[in-house]
Formats: C-alpha cells, structure tokens, sequence
C-alpha cells in the first residue's frame, strides 16, 4: 500500500512542475500503452519495445502515435494497455502532455543521438543514407531539452532524465499514510520486483531455530541483510545460491547420493565459509554482480570478469570488500575462489583518485593495457558514478578493484563542479541560449572540439560571457577542461556600446595564429555587442574569447551622432522626392561615405543637388580615415547632365581611378564642374566623376528626320486638318440661287477662288449669309466651328522653331513618359474647384506610375478636355443603369461626342472619376506615349510615321492647335512645383 502512494504523490508533483491544467483535464483523450516490439514512426526513429506512450484511439484496432505535426498508424496488436493497477505499480509515472501545450511551446531542429523516456524507454535514432545528422523538434522544458512523442516527454540528456527522477523522488514523503488502516506504516522494505515484504528473520533449515540475520558491516556500523535480494529476478537468494541469474542450484559434486537439494545446498553454503580468504580472489563465474550499498541498499554498479584477479580490502559476511572508484563495492563470494593475485599485472601502487567523477552512459568496459595491448578485465554499470584518476588521451584512467583501469572517455560523462572554469564541447549541439526574458532563446551555437572560460553554472547548464550580457550552454554537450587549448583567451578588450545584428547565421573566427578557423556561430537575428572595428571584420568577445565576424553578415543599430557609413553591398539609393522609392545610385561594397542624415531605417546621403536614401541593412559604421577624396569647398552648379546608361562614379584622388558609386540611366544629376572627358560630381559627400560617353547634357535634344517640313505640311493636309480660327470663307456665286445652294455638295473655300483650300461643305437648300461679293465669289459667314486649317497655319503648327524658345511652348516637346516627381497635395491643390477632377491629385499620380505617363500632362489634358472638370462626361452619365465618367474624351467623336464618349467609358468600366483618370491613362500611354509618340508634338503629328511612310500616322487629334492649347496647364503646374527637371526631344526636319 505504501508504494502504491509513493507513486501518486509523484504523479501529483511532477504534473504540478510541468503541465498546465488543461493538459490533465485532456488526458481521456489518450490511452497509455507498453510497445510489445519495436515501432518504426519515422525514416530515422524507431520506438523500442517496452517504450511506454500515448496514442490517439481512431477506429478498431488502429491507433494514432502523433509525432511532429503528423499521425502515425499502428496496430493494436503491437500495443499492451495498461490497467490502472498496472500503471500505479510503474516505477516511474508516464505523463499526458497536452496537444496544445505541445503546439504553443516554440522549438528549434536540433541533432539528437539518442533519447530517454519513463522506465528505461529509449528511441534509436538512425542516420538517413547520406550519413548525415538527423535533427529533431527539440523544446526546453523547465531547463531540459526534450523531444514530445506520442504526447510523451522523452529526455534529450540522460542527465536531465536521471534529475526528473530525482525530484519525483525526493517528493515522497518519508512516512506515507497507510489507505487500509489509516495507521502509519512502519519503514519495512519492500521487494523492487514483486511487491512483498522480506521477513528480516529466516527459519534455519536445520535446527529449527531462527538465525539471526545481521551482520555487523565492520566499515559502516550498519547492519547488512545477510540475505540479499536477487537484482535481476526480483526473488529472495539463498545464501548458498551461487547461480544469481536463474536460481537453480548447481550439483558440486558428482555422484552424490543425496539427493535432497537443500542438503547439497547447505554443504556448499559451508565450504564456501570455511575456505580461508587471503587478500585476492578470482572470479569463477559470469555472474559477478559488484554492488553499492551505501544507502542501504543493493545496487548494481558493475560486473567483474571471469578468469580475473582482484584485491579485496576486507570481507563482509558471505561479500568482499574491494576498492571501487573512491568508496568500497561488495562482491558475493560464491562467485569467487581464493587466489594469490600472481597473475595481476596492473596492481595500482601509484596512482591516487582525484576529485574529478565521470557517469558511465552504457555498461562500459573497463581495459587493462600493461601488456600494451587492451584487455577487459571489468565493467560498470549504466548511470554509475566513478572517480577517474587521472587524463589519459582519449581515456579515463581509474582505480577499479586495486588495478589500473581504462575506460573510453566517449562512454561516460563527466559531471562538472563549482570551481571548474573551462569546457570543451563534444557535441554538434551545443546550443547557446538566452534566457533574460524568461525563456530559452536559441542565440548561437558552439563547435564541437573548441574549449571556452564559463563564469558560473545554472543548473544543467554553463553560463559564459556572450558579447555584453551572460547565455548559456546545456552541461549535456560538454566535458571539464583546463582550457590550455584556448590561444585567443580575452585579456584586452572591452564591449564598447555599439551592437550589430545577425543577418544571418555568422561564424565566429579565432585569428590568434594568423588565419581564420571557426569556434563559435551566431544566430541569424542576434543582437551583439561589438568590441572594436577590425577592417572587414566586427573584433567581438564570445565565450571570454576574442573573434572576429565579418562585417557583411551583421547590420548596425545607428545613432543620430553617426557621420559615416561603410557599404557592405552594392546598396540601392533611392530619390523619394515624388512619394516613391525610386532607384537612381548605388552604393560600391567596401566604399565609405558621409551621411548628412537618417530617416527611420534609411541613411539620407548627398546626392547632386538631391537626397538619397539607403537602407541600413546595406551598411555598418563607416570608418572616416578610408575616405581620400572627401568634399570640401565644392559646391554644385546650376548645369545638369542626364545619364543614358548605368555609369560608374570615380575617385581619382590617387592618380587611377576607383569605382566608389555608379548612377542609373535616366537620372538627372547637377554637376561641379564639366571638363573635355568628364564632369564632376559629388556623391555621398565625396567627389567623384563620370564619364561623357554616359551622359548627355541635360536641355533640348533633337531627333532628325528624313523629311523637310513642306512634305511635313502636304503630308498633314490630306489628313483634314481641323481649327477653330476663324476663316474668311468663299463659295462659288453659280451655285447659290435666293441665298441657299443649289449644288449637291459646294465646296466653301478659304479665299476667292477653287485654288483655295477646302475650308468645309454645304449641302442642297443650305441657306446663307451672304457679306461681299469678289470676281464671282460670294464671302459667306461659315457658322461652323471647327474647319479645315489653312496650309499656313498647318505650318506653323508643325514647325518646332515658332515654339522652342518660348517659355511655355516648349513644353510641347517634353517627355511625357517621364513623371514630374509632384506630390498629390500640390496637384489637389491646383485641381480645387475643378468639377469632377477636385481631389483625385492621388489618381493621376497612380496613373502616371502605372502606365508611364507624365502625371502633370495628365492633369493637363483632363482639364482641358472637361472644361475644368465640367463637362458632360466628366460629371458623369448614366449608360444601361450604371453611371460612367470619361476624363479624357476618349472614344467621343466630333459626331457622335456624348454617346460614343459614354459607350467607351462603360465597356472599359470607369465608374468612378478615378478609375476613369487611371483607366484613360492607360489608353494614352498604350495608345500612344509608350509607343514613340512620348511628346505632345508626336502625338499631334507623329513625325517618325510622315518619315517611314510618307503619310499621316496616328494622331492623337485633328485639331492643329491641340500640342499648342496643352502646354499652359502643364506650365503652369510645373511652376507650382518649383524646382524641376526639363527633358525635351525636338524634331529636326531636313
């Protein structure tokens, strides 16, 4: 009864250290089974049979192992359920962790060679083909790395796994209460197998009388139980049972006529007494089980070798006393015979223990190398602790029964004491935690062989110096050392206040012997403190060590008082001044420049006569000493130059040129200076030059054309081209009878005489305003309003020099796939008061960005083309039920303007003012800008179609006058702006 308690207050106290409520009040849904064979769930996890888990119940006979997100079916006849009886009677209980705990709980893929669950349950973990490392979900649970299986915990560490055990059992108490009687239960042992009590007084077989049992152990003063509890089968062993592995009595001798055993029994119990032992033994069984019982019990801690020889220090009762380690182990003598010891060749009479332990993590074997060649002569038991004696290489040199033992260091642990100062790590996954909020935050990771200085122990883990604050590494991964392998040990350096952050997972290099060899790993995300600048390199103090980082895997945390910045890539610079990022620099990797500035995450750099924004993530602190040509008196100009391709920007300061920057086509830059070859500039507070093969000089640029501008002129009048001048109009006096026509159709021409142009038409019965008569001509008041323009005035429209030097007209030849680089509240401004076009200044910078057209010519247009926004279409008109606006008069020809004008505007869905302004852009920049015909002028009269065909291409307009009626509104908002770029392409007729 008393275990049976034993074993629920351990259930109560380890589900209050680990679980949250919900976790117990779930557990129904799973069932605890035992594994009756081994279980593959995975390519790399096997469970082992004996295993105990949870699984999921589905439909009959199948069961759900849950493992890392997924389900892993197995049948039922692998499974054993356990009874409620059953589980109670578990040495250690098996713990529900509940699915949801198991999700919020963060992880990281760790390798793992091996884990531990309840009641000696393991998992084997096999390499995949590649012989690479299997890494698994590793969480931290209380300190302790764990991984979830089945809704079980299974152990990372063996440590971690043997401490849970501990609390469990430090949490029973002493004297527990007795649920039968409600009486205290005395303190008699109990049978670790079957559960029964061993009467401490037995019946002698012989004389009837009770022998007492109590020997007096002449080392301790404790009493030992004369008979002892087999450790292997769980029955009571007689004291003349030499077999301890299966309790059958062995005949000693042959041809004995008594065949009662217990008589044969007894007669070998009193020869093995009466043998006189000298101060050796030998081993004459496989069964030499070596025990502790230091706390009163029996525990196996080692097995010694047939055929082998030892020194006993002492006997007690029917045990030998041999040196074990730093205390003394017992041996029963029925597995020995008395020996001289001749044959022992590694008696130790030099070596001491020292204060050093390891824990063996398997039975380990135990070598004797006198013959120079390994021989076992012994064994210790899986999770005993044993005193080492001194460092061998690659082993652990121990006392085990008076001889000189060696065990591989790989096999054992060694635990580590308080006034340890060094490690070395043995793992792959010695992880670096943070914990200052509370949690274990993966922040780095340490090689596997390097030695570093710890400043104290939390715990199952060391705690090192990590830049400017204290992480720390799990016990689990490491081994003592006395850290003489460490050459770059910290005796110098200071953290200064400055920090880098991780971009990614950065190696940490040692340089003490003049060339880089890892010893240590960030994490990508990590804030570090930095010691010093280093060239290319961050000089940073890691685990007491001095390393280096390179520079380009970090970004720094800047402050205002920052003036210098170094380019760890070619970083993009952006122009922001039109409300986009847009590209028009790039920073060189390695170069180093002045910041005038920083706006959130952006340095602002000197750029011309502009700003230029770079992300920090490009740069770190800049060193000023590297810079040689560093601005000084220079200032810009008011001449600019435009750049027709990607151009490098040089310092020439040391006689050669040295690419520190470059600027992107299309950008205009104001200059320094302009020389034969090239001109001088300043980037990023530095002075540089570019070269005139890549740049033009910004102002007019003309475009030859293969034709002369009176071909232009006749080409353009078979176009019927159309003004609203006012014309003095003729028509023939024959054909007008009582002031009305009598032709079918009659010409009206532009002057008296056929050899005039064709201003318009008049039908049969047109009646007429007759004004003046001239050689057979009648003048008439033509009340049309738009005509056929004269060749004269078509002239002057298509010729560039009537409109190049004036202010205003020469925004006729801007390029119009250009933005202004204007702000939406500048062009809400100007559009106040302007109908249906008021506030949509957003709208026709979304147009401008999206289709590539001129933001200002599309204000301009719009509002020429509505009236100021009042229009008709602009307003808006309801078409089959929808309402549909028309910003640009697309689509709405002179006879049809309304309707046709709706129509379009309905098929292409603009119901709203702003889906009409976006939309219509995009039939601008389609239809014409984005296809050569990037200027007002080209869109009016196309002259690259009138040189390829010799004859009229598309044309925006009929009227001659639209380029010309354009430009004020254009000019007007540009004025608004202030300061701005002018790129004109001119015609250049023959």
């Amino acid at each position: 009864m008393r275990r049976i308690t034993s074993i629920l207050l351990i259930f109560i106290f380890t589900f209050a250290v680990y679980l949250p409520l919900s976790a117990v009040e779930k557990e129904d849904a799973y069932k605890l089974v035992e594994l009756k064979k081994d279980i593959l769930i995975s390519e790399h996890l096997t469970l082992e049979k004996g295993t105990f888990v949870f699984v999921e119940e589905t439909e009959k006979n199948k069961k759900l192992i849950n493992f890392e997100g997924n389900s892993f079916l197995v049948s039922e006849d692998s499974l054993k359920y356990l009874t409620k009886s059953e589980k109670n009677d578990l040495l250690e209980k098996v713990n529900y962790i509940d699915n949801d705990y198991i999700k919020e709980d963060k992880f990281s893929y760790q390798r793992v060679d091996e884990l531990f669950g309840a009641n000696g349950g393991k998992i084997k973990i096999k390499k995949n083909e590649t012989e690479e490392d299997v890494k698994l979900p590793v969480h931290i649970l209380n300190g302790a790395e764990v991984v979830y299986i089945g809704n079980t915990v299974f152990y990372v560490d063996e440590t971690d796994y043997e401490q849970n055990l501990q609390r469990n059992e430090e949490a029973v108490e002493e004297e527990q209460l007795d649920e039968e009687n409600g009486e205290a239960v005395e303190e008699e042992q109990l049978d670790e197998e079957n559960g029964e009590a061993v009467e401490e007084e037995q019946l002698d077989e012989e004389n009837g009388e009770a022998v007492e049992e109590e020997q007096l152990d002449e080392e301790n003063g404790e009493a030992v139980e004369e008979e002892q509890l087999d450790e292997e089968n769980g029955e009571a062993v007689e004291e003349g049972q030499l077999d301890e592995e299966n309790g059958e009595i062995e005949k000693k001798q042959k041809g004995d006529h008594n065949s009662n055993p217990k008589v044969v029994e007894k007669r070998n119990l009193k020869a093995s007494m009466a043998r006189s032992w000298g101060d050796y033994f030998k081993v004459t069984s496989d069964n030499a089980t070596v025990y502790d019982i230091r706390n009163g019990k029996y525990k196996k801690v080692g097995q010694l070798i047939k055929g082998q020889e030892y020194k006993r220090v002492g006997q007690s009762g029917n045990y030998h006393k041999i040196q074990y380690g730093d205390y003394y182990a017992y041996i029963h003598t029925g597995h020995t015979e008395p020996s001289n010891g001749s044959n022992i060749a590694n008696e130790n009479t030099k070596y001491n223990n020292s204060n050093r332990d390891f824990i063996a993590k398997n039975d380990i074997t135990v070598y004797d190398n006198s013959s120079g060649s390994f021989k076992a002569f012994g064994i210790i038991s899986a999770g005993t602790k044993f005193a080492i004696a001194t460092d061998a290489g690659n082993f652990w040199r121990i006392i085990y029964g008076n001889r000189v033992g060696y065990v591989y260091k790989s096999g054992t642990k060694v635990p580590f004491q308080e006034n340890d100062n060094y490690f070395k790590v043995t793992s792959d996954n010695a992880t670096v935690y943070d914990i200052r909020n509370g949690k274990y935050k993966k922040v780095g990771q340490l090689i596997k062989g390097q030695e570093y200085k710890r400043v104290g122990q939390s715990g199952n883990y060391h705690k090192i110096q990590y830049g400017d604050y204290y992480a720390y590494i799990h016990t689990g991964h490491t081994e003592p050392s006395n850290g003489s392998n460490i050459a770059n040990e910290n005796t110098k350096y200071n953290n200064s206040n400055r920090d880098f952050i991780a971009k990614n997972d950065i190696t940490v290099y040692d340089n003490s012997s003049g060339s880089f060899k890892a010893f240590g790993i960030i994490s990508a995300g990590t804030k570090f403190a930095i010691a010093t600048d280093a060239g290319n390199f961050w000089r940073i103090i890691y685990g007491n060590r001095v390393g280096y980082v390179y520079k380009s895997g970090t970004k720094n945390e800047f402050s205002n008082s920052d003036n210098y910045i170094e380019a760890t890539s070619n970083g993009p610079v952006y122009d922001i001044r039109s409300g986009d990022y847009k590209k028009v620099a790039e920073l060189e990797k390695g170069q180093v420049y002045r910041r005038i500035g920083q706006s959130g995450n952006y340095h602002i750099l000197r750029l011309g006569d502009f700003r230029g924004f770079v992300h920090t993530s490009h740069t770190v602190l800049g060193n000023k000493s590297k810079i040689t040509n560093e601005k000084e008196n220079e200032e810009d100009i008011n001449d600019k130059i435009v750049i027709t391709k990607k151009t490098p920007v040089y310092d020439n300061t040391s006689g050669s040129f040295v690419k520190f920057g470059s600027l992107t086509e299309g950008v205009i830059y104001r200059i320094v200076s302009n020389g034969n070859h090239y001109a001088k500039i300043i980037f990023g507070d530095r002075i540089g030059f570019v070269n005139k093969k890549n740049f033009n000089v910004y102002g007019t640029e003309y475009t030859k054309y293969d034709i002369s501008l009176n071909e232009a002129v006749n080409i353009q009048m078979t176009a019927g081209p159309q003004t609203d001048k006012k014309y003095d109009t003729y028509v023939s006096k024959n054909y007008i009878k009582d002031g009305k026509v009598t032709a079918t159709t009659l010409n009206v021409r532009g002057g008296p005489g056929s050899s005039y142009w064709i201003v318009g038409q008049l039908s049969k019965g047109t009646s007429v305003d007759i004004i003046d008569e001239k050689n057979g001509w009648y003048q008439i008041d033509f009340k049309k309003r738009w005509v056929n323009a004269s060749p004269e005035d078509v002239r002057y429209y298509l010729d560039p020099n009537n409109f190049i030097n004036d202010e205003k007209q020469k925004f006729q030849f801007l390029d119009l796939a250009r933005s202004s680089d204007v702000t939406a509240s500048v062009l809400n401004n100007y559009l106040r008061g302007k109908g249906s076009l008021a506030g949509q200044g957003q709208a026709f910078i979304d147009a401008s960005r999206i289709n590539g057209v001129n933001d200002i010519y599309l204000v301009s247009h719009a509002v020429l083309e509505t009236g100021n926004g009042s229009s008709t279409l602009a307003q808006g008109v309801e078409y089959k039920g929808v309402t549909v606006y028309n910003m640009f008069g697309i689509g709405a020809y002179d006879s049809c303007p309304i309707e046709c004008g709706v129509k379009r505007a309905y098929d292409e869905g603009w119901t709203t003012p702003y889906k009409a302004i976006v939309g219509g852009a995009k039939f601008i920049g389609d239809g014409y800008i984005n296809n050569g015909q990037n200027t007002l002028y080209k869109m009016r009269w196309d002259p690259q179609a009138m040189d390829d065909n010799n004859r009229f291409g598309k044309q925006y307009a009929t009227d001659i006058g639209w380029a010309s009626k354009q430009v004020y509104t254009m000019y007007n908002l540009y004025q608004e702006i202030g300061s701005y770029n002018l790129y004109l392409d001119v015609p250049d007729y023959k």
